[in-house]
């Protein structure tokens, strides 16, 4: 419940089904983003940063 992870392709499949907090990044493989749990912008746009900020209230 307290982890946040963030992935883009079927290597990181089975850490986003063991965190409560998965994000699929933005042109994630279509099979991540049915996975996920959440959809965050893509690392051209800095969508972890900007996902950790806004989950955090920062």
């Amino acid at each position: 419940a307290q982890t946040m992870v963030f992935g883009d392709y079927l290597n990181d499949l089975e850490m986003l089904d063991a965190a409560e907090w998965s994000f699929a990044m933005a042109g994630a493989h279509p099979e991540v983003i049915r996975r996920a749990r959440h959809l965050a912008p893509s690392n051209n746009d800095a969508g972890v940063l900007r996902t950790i900020a806004h989950v955090l209230g920062l």
